[in-house]
């Protein structure tokens, strides 16, 4: 049961007029276009989390006028202390959360997901 040369050349085949497959590949190219934009755009946007996370956090740009002390990650602002998650107080509870985000005030509302090593569970009980 193989095709053969003859067989494939007797197939017919329906194909939409010139006009309509210009439309298409137009089409296509508007959006293979926007795909390369968008991802031109989160590049960019990566290279300035990247850079606005570096000069927060590792060059501590918001606090260059401020005291530096050492601590066990090397000199880091004063008004920028150095805590243990555990050592804030939270609640981990399961369920629904508010939408919206953190708060400046009140207990800070962090998924289950996004918490790791911050304990072990005793099997044994």
């Amino acid at each position: 049961n193989a095709l053969t040369k003859r067989m494939i050349e007797d197939i017919e085949l329906l194909l939409p007029n010139l006009s309509h497959q210009r439309k298409v590949v137009s089409i296509l190219r508007s959006l293979d276009s926007k795909i390369e934009l968008n991802r031109r755009i989160n590049d960019n946007l990566e290279q300035q989390a990247q850079a606005l996370f570096k000069s927060w956090f590792v060059d501590f740009e918001p606090f260059r006028d401020g005291k530096f002390v050492d601590s066990e990650l090397g000199t880091t602002p004063k008004e920028l202390p150095i805590v243990y998650i555990q050592n804030i107080p939270h609640n981990i509870e399961s369920g629904k959360r508010p939408k919206g985000g953190a708060t400046l005030k009140g207990i800070p509302s962090i998924g289950a997901e996004n918490i790791k090593g911050l304990g072990y569970y005793d099997y044994s009980k």
